[in-house]
């Protein structure tokens, strides 16, 4: 938000987009080792959180979808502090709408009554897949265009 926020007020595009490109090339490595964490020592992580063993065994169907999170869901974050910085945040609030109405609630409501809670991550993991690929599709019109039109005025 900081960074992004500073090059927006200066108008300096080339390094808002530097910043950008590192940004998610750090938010990409992040998802990826919390991913390859979860992947590997989520067992450990559960017995970090509880004794009880009824209740690690309750979690296991569950796994996959924290396994899924980071990956499904780095870009949505990191692209709300880019919004955010770049006080873009009609777009942002657009973007979760779409997700929502679009994602969200048709995967929740058709599945739910044979997936259970299942539905609930597939429509998680699948609304923050969303966000991000709206966002990143809207960027240049509602971060760099923004930019450019009030550079302008």
């Amino acid at each position: 938000e900081a960074l992004v926020g500073k090059f927006f007020g200066a108008r300096q595009s080339a390094k808002m987009t530097k910043a950008v490109k590192l940004l998610f090339l750090w938010g990409t490595g992040l998802a990826v080792g919390f991913t390859l964490v979860y992947l590997t020592g989520i067992n450990t992580i559960l017995r970090l959180l509880t004794s009880q063993q009824e209740l690690i065994q309750q979690a296991q169907p569950y796994i996959i979808w924290v396994i899924l999170i980071p990956l499904a869901s780095f870009s949505s974050f990191i692209w709300d502090g880019i919004y955010i910085g770049a006080t873009a945040s009609a777009a942002m609030r657009n973007t979760l709408l779409g997700a929502t109405f679009l994602v969200f609630a048709p995967v929740y409501f058709l599945l739910n009554p044979f997936w259970e809670i299942h539905t609930l991550w597939l429509a998680m993991v699948l609304f923050m897949l969303a966000r991000g690929g709206i966002q990143t599709f809207l960027y240049k019109r509602a971060v760099i265009g923004r930019m450019k039109t009030i550079t302008a005025a």
